[in-house]
C-alpha cells in the first residue's frame, strides 16, 4: 500500500477515533446540566374548563417532581384570552387535597395590556417537611369578561420553560406544558362556591368588585376597608365572599378600581 494513502487511513482512524472518544465521555462521564438538575414538570391539571358567563371558574397549575425531591418556590407566568379576568391565586379546596404547601406568595402581577399574569410562591420549612410528587401548586381564579356572548370559548396557557424558576433542596430546572386550555364559557356551567356574591345586606351589585363601602365607587376608601379588614382592625370587607379578606379581594379591587387601570 502506497505510504501515503496509508497515512490518510491512520489520520482518518485517529480523527474518528477522537471524536468517539469525546463522545463518551459527554455522554456517560461529563454529566449535562440536565442530569445534574432534577426536571419538575409544570402543567395544568384540567384539559378543558367550564366557566359560567356570570360566575367565576379555576384552572390549577400543578407540578411533578421525584419522589423526595422537595420543593420550596416555585415562579411562573401564564397568558389569558381577552374575553377572560384573572382575578387572583388560590388554594381551594381540590389544591388542598395534594399540594406543595407554597403558603406564601412572594408576588403576584397582571399585565392586562398583554393578558399575563406572573406569580411567585414560597414555603419556609425545613427540608425533609418540603411536599414533593406530584401536587398542586396553585388554583387561578378566571372570571369571563363581562357583556360576553355565549356559548364562547377563552384559554389559559402557560408560558414557555424558561420563564419557569423552582428552588428546593435540589437544584431544579423546569420544564412547562406551554399547550392551550380551552375554556369553555356558557350560561350554565356549575359556579365554584367562591363566586364573589352580591352582599344582598346592602344591595350593592359593585361590592363583589371591591366596592366595600358601596357608595358606587371603587376607590381608596374601599382599599382602606380592605387593609384594615386583612389586619382584623374593625372594617369588614371580603370581596370575593370566601371567608376571608386576603389577596384574592386585593387582586379583584386592583382590576376594578378607578385610579389603577
Amino acid at each position: 500500500m502506497d505510504s501515503k494513502v496509508r497515512f490518510t487511513i491512520l489520520s482518518l482512524v485517529f480523527v474518528l477515533s477522537t471524536v468517539f472518544f469525546w463522545m463518551m465521555l459527554n455522554n456517560y462521564l461529563l454529566p449535562s446540566k440536565a442530569q445534574l438538575d432534577t426536571n419538575m414538570k409544570v402543567f395544568i391539571s384540567e384539559k378543558d374548563i367550564p366557566c359560567n358567563a356570570k360566575g367565576l371558574c379555576l384552572a390549577h397549575i400543578f407540578g411533578s417532581t421525584n419522589t423526595g425531591v422537595g420543593v420550596a418556590g416555585v415562579q411562573g407566568s401564564f397568558r389569558y384570552s381577552d374575553n377572560i379576568d384573572v382575578l387572583g391565586l388560590i388554594q381551594d379546596e381540590f389544591c388542598k387535597n395534594a399540594s406543595f404547601k407554597l403558603d406564601t406568595e412572594l408576588g403576584f402581577r397582571i399585565d392586562p395590556a398583554s393578558r399575563s399574569a406572573e406569580f411567585a410562591l414560597g414555603a419556609l420549612r425545613k427540608d425533609d417537611l418540603l411536599e414533593s410528587g406530584a401536587k398542586c401548586i396553585t388554583g387561578v381564579i378566571l372570571q369571563p369578561k363581562s357583556g360576553t356572548t355565549t356559548p364562547a370559548q377563552g384559554f389559559i396557557q402557560l408560558a414557555d420553560s424558561p420563564l419557569w424558576k423552582a428552588a428546593g433542596a435540589q437544584p431544579l430546572v423546569v420544564n412547562a406544558d406551554s399547550s392551550q386550555i380551552t375554556i369553555n364559557i356558557t350560561d350554565d356551567a356549575p359556579i365554584p362556591s367562591l363566586t364573589p356574591p352580591i352582599d344582598k345586606d346592602k344591595g350593592c351589585s359593585t361590592y363583589s368588585k371591591g366596592d366595600c363601602n358601596c357608595d358606587g365607587a371603587i376607590d381608596l376608601e374601599d382599599w382602606e376597608n380592605i387593609r384594615s379588614s386583612m389586619n382584623g382592625e374593625g372594617a369588614t370587607c371580603d370581596v370575593n365572599g370566601d371567608g376571608a379578606s386576603n389577596n384574592i379581594d386585593v387582586s379583584i379591587w386592583l382590576i376594578n378600581n378607578e385610579f389603577i387601570q
